[in-house]
């Protein structure tokens, strides 16, 4: 048996030199997106102080009605017939506070059914009412509003109506054949990859529950209630070829969801995608859907729903798993109308939550695994909300523009340097989900230095802070990002400057120029993660302490049922041996692995001889995809063991160290002909004549070089 052992080794070491020389081309694989598919943006509300003027006709974006006397005075609006119509005289605000903006001045077209020729007259705002005519067969009214140059608001009076006023358009000047959007506002949304209705349907504490109170086209103004109609929001993606981003309200129920999915089915490009997200930053307690959750998990909890599967005694992580739960039954009703073929292609439901508490992204998605299996068969990405801000320099005022450009590219820093994405990132690698944005970009809410923000937002060095910050998302293995918000506003506001530009007139703001340039070029290649083939301190999981390198020697007191994650990142795709370096003062203690959510593999130890004598222990075969991986570890027994590192090498390389030889080659002879596990290649836990052409497959393969 020794001879033949002898042989067979001398084999190895003839066929692996051999396999040496061979040096296969292997291209570098990066977490690459095409040009034009990295960014996206949210809508603006529809309102009448809006500068975005998505429709053509004005009275998508006015007010509830008022008095003919005082438009602004909801109290004194006249009663409404059953399709919102106003049902005796009234006023209506349709532009507010357009302080500067182009394009407003001309002939205005104002249409609507009458019982009477009426009395049309602005309130409080310039403009000449003209031609007002009523045709009897049809009792439709037409006038001309003729709105003067910078002017800065339009209200009208509509009195003598002998019953009120249906079917209202005020059509923009110059628009024809009655299109839907405005030239210069589809020119504007055209540019991105995918567009968020999330303001557009007013998700932030809806009242809506069923199906028959959503908005719809009929209803007279998208500026308040449920907001703007699926059938438009449709519309907007099919006209701007942009992927759908959808918010349910966080009260719909399941025949709301089959509804508005099977519009969608019927209705959207088949060639665009749908994003599904359950409602709008469930945690947010400034919102009622926050609260509404926490009241229903207790029911839930209550009524029996797993939500404690765990036996946790905490509403707040019910909460958590409540939204994963409802996203996950929304999953389900898009796939019985789309069909499975389209899940995770061309719908995809995203979990939100929130970026700087990332453990709620932990235990959704454990949750989804626990009750129900792979998360990945429900859920195609995780998503959050990354802004970048001022941190405590906007306390002082008095700031110049450079200054808060200064202090805003600390904040770029900030994510950069912190835990918070690398921790939702190793969620989304571990499941093979997407890491998305579902809102983000400068964030300057607050009453001071509202003029320095202003001028900062105006500065070139903005477009380069904006490529910068983009570039770092997709360094740290973002996807899409959804930037907040598309679309023109006042930037002379303590809300913030969250619009692109302050006049879609006015198309080259710097954040607009960056969201262009990043349009049209590749994303960076991803950087986050430890590089691997590596030895990976075992200290350093994602969710390690900030004096991890000095506070403790290694990883140690461990305690049965604790989980620790670490995000890596493999350039090349395949099989790689891991190793534990651990130390045990006896044997038998035992350490569940699994990467990218693999079945788990035990790693038991052996005496070592004490906490602190490192040996490695017997590989375990895993495969990473080329990007970003994740290993979690689980410790099985109670205070039994210490680790050192983790070692994520070549199948190949046998001793660790990162390079392919022939001491690899000398490794394998000795361990073949010892009997020992270090040349184990099919991970059967010994080395024998099994591990030979494995060996020599091995050497051939790109960790060779």
């Amino acid at each position: 048996m020794v001879g033949l052992r002898c042989a067979s080794a001398a084999f190895v070491l003839a066929a692996a030199s051999a396999a040496l020389g061979r040096s296969d081309p292997w291209s570098l694989a990066q977490h690459a997106r095409d040009p034009g598919e990295r960014v996206g943006a949210g809508l603006n509300a529809v309102r009448d102080w809006s500068r975005d003027d998505a429709f053509v006709d004005l009275m998508r974006q006015a007010r509830p009605f008022g008095s003919p006397a005082a438009p602004w005075d909801q109290s004194a609006a006249p009663p409404l017939d059953a399709r919102g119509c106003p049902a005796d005289d009234f006023g209506v605000v349709l532009m507010t506070e357009r302080q500067s903006t182009a394009g407003l001045a001309g002939r205005y077209t104002i249409r609507f059914e009458c019982n009477t020729l009426p009395v049309i007259a602005p309130v409080a705002s310039p403009g000449t009412i003209q031609n007002v005519t009523r045709d009897p067969a049809t009792g439709v009214v037409t006038a001309m509003l003729d709105f003067p140059e910078g002017a800065q608001q339009m209200m009208l009076a509509f009195t003598h109506t002998q019953g009120g006023a249906r079917h209202i358009t005020i059509t923009r000047p110059g628009a024809h054949d009655d299109p839907l959007f405005t030239d210069t506002f589809l020119a504007h949304v055209d540019r991105f990859a995918a567009l968020r209705f999330m303001d557009w349907t007013a998700t932030n504490n809806s009242a809506v529950a069923t199906w028959d109170q959503r908005a719809t086209p009929a209803s007279p103004s998208y500026a308040s209630g449920a907001g703007v109609p699926w059938e438009d929001c449709i519309a907007l993606a099919n006209a701007a070829g942009a992927d759908m981003w959808i918010n349910i309200p966080h009260k719909a129920d399941d025949d709301y969801v089959a509804k508005l999915a099977s519009l969608i089915h019927e209705q959207l490009d088949p060639g665009l995608a749908v994003y599904v997200e359950y409602s709008n930053e469930v945690w947010n307690w400034q919102f009622d859907q926050a609260t509404w959750n926490l009241a229903q998990a207790i029911d839930d909890v209550a009524a029996g729903v797993p939500l404690n599967y765990d036996a946790i005694d905490n509403e707040f992580v019910w909460t958590w798993r409540r939204v994963a739960e409802r996203t996950r039954q929304i999953s389900d009703v898009f796939r019985a109308e789309f069909g499975d073929g389209a899940m995770m292609s061309r719908v995809r439901p995203v979990y939100a939550a929130q970026v700087a508490w990332p453990q709620q992204y932990m235990e959704g998605l454990r949750y989804l695994e626990a009750q129900y299996g792979d998360p990945a068969d429900y859920v195609f990405a995780v998503a959050a909300a990354p802004y970048f801000n001022m941190g405590d320099a906007d306390d002082a005022p008095g700031l110049t523009g450079t200054e808060v450009l200064d202090a805003l590219g600390l904040g770029i820093d900030r994510w950069r340097s912190g835990q918070e994405l690398e921790i939702i990132a190793a969620q989304a690698a571990y499941y093979g989900l997407g890491m998305l944005a579902y809102e983000g970009g400068p964030d300057t809410f607050g009453p001071n230095n509202i003029d320095a923000k202003r001028d900062a937002s105006y500065d070139p060095r903005m477009r380069a802070l904006c490529a910068e910050y983009l570039d770092g998302w997709n360094a740290d293995g973002g996807g899409l990002f959804l930037w907040y918000t598309a679309g023109a506003g006042s930037w002379s506001t303590a809300f913030g400057t969250w619009p692109l530009t302050e006049d879609l007139a006015a198309p080259d703001t710097p954040k607009v120029l960056a969201l262009d340039d990043a349009l049209a070029t590749d994303a960076p290649p991803v950087t986050a993660g430890v590089p691997v083939p590596a030895s990976l301190d075992a200290r350093r999981f994602t969710e390690r302490p900030d004096d991890w390198q000095t506070a403790d020697p290694h990883l140690r007191y461990l305690d049965e049922g604790d989980v620790y994650e670490y995000l890596v990142r493999a350039d090349h795709a395949g099989p790689y041996r891991l190793r534990a370096s651990m130390g045990a003062p006896f044997s038998g203690g035992q350490l569940a692995v699994s990467v990218n959510n693999a079945p788990e593999q035990l790693i038991t130890t052996h005496n070592t001889g004490w906490y602190d004598d490192f040996e490695l222990m017997p590989p375990k075969g895993i495969t990473l995809r080329a990007g970003l991986n994740t290993l979690r570890i689980r410790v099985l027994t109670d205070r039994a063991y210490d680790i050192e590192s983790f070692s994520f090498a070549c199948p190949a390389d046998l001793d660790a160290n990162g390079v392919v030889n022939m001491d690899d080659i000398n490794a394998f002879a000795q361990a073949y002909l010892t009997g020992t596990a270090d040349g184990d290649m099919d991970f059967d836990a010994d080395t024998d004549a099994d591990d030979i052409p494995l060996l020599i497959d091995a050497f051939r393969s790109p960790c060779a070089g």
